[in-house]
């Protein structure tokens, strides 16, 4: 079974898109684009700003996508004129995009450790890797719900069935890429039953909802 291409990236603007694309075929690692409309406007049809556009490759490959676009960014650090936003960062802020590069972009990520470097902080690829694990591990972590927000759930599936039909589908199948291309549940499994059990609750009062129109309607 071939293995399926999975979002790596999203741009807005396809010419980024395809700007990207070619440094992942300088590698030599197989790559999708794939329009997607995400905003249907009748008055504005095939309006580019209506797209976005899905840089897609093999979860294997992600970590070596990830070292390809590294490499890519750090040939651009030096042209970067001193008036770039980064440079006014503390030592601080400049760790954090370290700490949290998938918050950032590839050229930020490189140029924090220039600046670093500059002052006399330079950081080694060990604590790099550090980083990358440590926040490999925090993103692993389920998405924090309110239970306010289940309440909401329940009481659509009983109101609103339609609503609590999707609200549970999002809670129990909801996931997120990690940065190394790992797909995993983007809620834990305690939400992720409360999501079923909104689901099943809505589903049935739609159904009975039906019966009872069908069955209104027939006599």
């Amino acid at each position: 079974m071939q293995e399926p291409f999975i979002t790596y990236k999203v741009f807005t603007d396809p010419a980024l898109a395809v700007e990207f694309a070619e440094v992942l075929n300088q590698y030599s690692i197989p790559f999708k684009v794939e329009e997607d409309a995400y905003n249907f406007d009748p008055s504005y049809a095939n309006h580019p700003l209506n797209k976005d556009y899905r840089l897609k490759i093999r979860q294997r490959d992600f970590t070596e996508a990830n070292a390809a676009f590294e490499n890519f960014f750090k040939g651009y650090v030096d042209s970067i004129d001193k008036n770039y936003y980064l440079y006014d960062f503390t030592d601080e802020e400049l760790m954090e995009i370290l700490a949290k590069p998938d918050e950032w972009g590839g050229l930020d990520y490189q140029l924090a450790q220039k600046i670093l470097k500059n002052r006399g902080k330079e950081i080694t690829a060990r604590e790099l890797d550090d980083f990358k694990k440590k926040r490999l591990e925090e993103l692993k972590k389920p998405e924090k719900t309110e239970y306010t927000s289940i309440i909401m759930g329940y009481l659509c599936s009983l109101l609103l069935f339609p609503v609590g039909i999707f609200l549970g589908y999002m809670l129990l199948c909801a996931k997120k890429t990690l940065p190394d291309g790992q797909k995993i549940y983007a809620y834990s499994k305690t939400q992720r039953f409360h999501g079923e059990l909104i689901m099943v609750i809505s589903s049935a009062i739609f159904l009975l909802a039906f019966l009872r129109i069908f069955f209104f309607n027939k006599n």
